[in-house]
């Protein structure tokens, strides 16, 4: 092998080997959350402080064109998980949703068709009480529903997510065919 064809393959295999290394040790712009390190004195005094994670994830579903789980750092805004969501649909009504609210760790966003956010208008002006975005108090005034079934519809929409039709309280606990037949006309998602 002539000296000339020698260094050509040295090169190449210099070339292959620097790459390599860049490659395995890039930085594909993903930071690690954050991991507090505390001493044992300091984890018996603190042990909420164990593991701090920057990171939440919040699901998008409805009327956007990825919707999904997004793991997204803390502090990023509605609007912000809208758009790794692909962006609204062009069917979406998106005027009941506040966009600029901060997102919580395991927070479900919703975004309605512009027929859902319609009859959601519509349905307010009537004096119904939306059960998804209800408060204690507006549950309370429901008849046949007190603290404990307003606590429980809280709970578990909070747990569960958004309720999709009115008849879906009756998956809530205590309330069945009798508590929803004096709600029924009273409510609306």
């Amino acid at each position: 092998m002539k000296l000339h064809d020698w260094l050509k393959w040295a090169a190449v295999i210099s070339a292959v080997c620097i790459f390599g290394v860049m490659y395995i040790t890039r930085d594909n712009g993903m930071e690690e959350p954050y991991i507090q390190e505390l001493s044992s004195e300091e984890m018996s005094e603190h042990p909420e402080s164990i593991l701090t994670s920057a990171f939440l994830y919040v699901e998008v579903c409805g009327c956007v064109n990825t919707p999904g789980v997004y793991e997204v750092p803390e502090g990023t805004r509605v609007y912000q998980v809208i758009e790794m969501a692909g962006g609204l649909k062009e069917e979406a009504g998106p005027g009941t949703v506040n966009q600029a609210e901060a997102v919580t760790d395991g927070q479900q966003i919703y975004i309605p068709s512009k027929d859902e956010e319609i009859l959601q208008s519509e349905s307010m002006g009537n004096g119904l009480i939306n059960i998804n975005k209800a408060s204690m108090e507006e549950l309370m005034s429901l008849p046949g529903i007190g603290q404990s079934k307003a606590e429980a519809i809280i709970s578990y929409r909070d747990s569960v997510g958004r309720f999709i039709n009115i008849e879906d309280i009756m998956n809530v606990s205590g309330i069945k065919d009798a508590a929803f037949n004096k709600i029924k006309e009273l409510i609306c998602v």
